[in-house]
């Protein structure tokens, strides 16, 4: 049992001192760049929602080429396909919506093509859902693509603020924080 305490707790002392030493790392925090972003988009499109073996799933994250995602996977995946030969990283490796909303971008009123938009579950009023952004029409529809969350593929959707059948409401767009 002794052993066992003295592996927890030297586990826990470089934990805990990889924790500090990733705060004080000497790294800027950007928003990111609009050509990062519209690549996200693009990696999107061309690969996730023309690519028919993507399928939604809870926590999903799979590299693979029968892709299983979700809301924050798909974002995630196409932001760091995005920043392969750039000098950027996002700031964390895996990070949930509302995590993105909080931690990781900057509301923006003006969203490009690429950026982010939040969705929000009107019974407890959190962020739980997440896409990249395409377009936004002037009667207020937003385009975007996302994970579904009724087991269907990746699609490419629209949003209108005036249905009310839809699960999601709209909450904010963003621009993703990158470390530079």
């Amino acid at each position: 049992m002794k052993k066992f305490l003295w592996i927890l707790s030297c586990f826990v002392f470089f934990a805990c001192k990889n924790l500090t030493d990733f705060e004080n790392s000497n790294y800027k925090i950007i928003d990111c760049p609009q050509d990062i972003s519209e690549r996200a988009f693009a990696f999107a499109f061309a690969e996730i929602y023309k690519n028919s073996d993507t399928e939604y799933e809870l926590g999903g994250q799979d590299p693979c080429r029968t892709i299983k995602l979700d809301c924050s996977g798909l974002v995630i995946m196409c932001y760091k396909y995005a920043l392969v030969d750039t000098n950027y990283t996002l700031l964390m490796p895996d990070m949930t919506a509302n995590y993105m909303y909080k931690n990781a971008a900057t509301l923006t009123d003006n969203p490009q093509r690429g950026n982010l938009i939040f969705m929000i579950n009107e019974k407890n009023g959190d962020v739980e859902h997440i896409a990249i952004f395409d377009h936004k029409d002037s009667d207020g529809t937003i385009h975007f693509i996302d994970s579904s969350t009724k087991g269907d593929r990746v699609s490419k959707r629209s949003y209108s603020p005036d249905d009310t059948e839809n699960y999601w409401k709209f909450k904010a767009f963003g621009i993703m924080r990158l470390k530079k």
